[in-house]
């Protein structure tokens, strides 16, 4: 199965580009969900972000890696709260 990116998932022809939030929940995907996402980011929409961090590893990726990229897409990160599993953030 082809690989789609997000941006198609997260477009709405009715009304455009102007998302202004999202959740990221793909266990452990994260990193590669936004990887994907570069078009997404630019609009810097907010996004609450669920890290697994227990999962990121089957993706070749760790909390410290995911929260660069967050970084280096001009975000502030806002820790919410940790489960057993995941750190919740708040993305601006």
């Amino acid at each position: 199965m082809r690989q789609k990116k997000p941006e198609r998932f997260l477009a709405c022809p009715k009304c455009g580009s102007n998302l202004k939030k999202t959740e990221v929940n793909v266990e452990g995907a994260e990193q590669k969900c936004l990887e994907g996402a570069t078009k997404l980011l630019k609009e810097k929409p907010r996004i609450l972000l669920e890290a697994h961090w227990a999962f990121l590893p089957r993706y070749g990726s760790d909390l410290q890696s995911l929260l660069k990229l967050v970084e280096l897409h001009g975000y502030e990160k806002l820790w919410l709260d940790e489960t057993h599993v995941a750190n919740h953030y708040w993305l601006n």
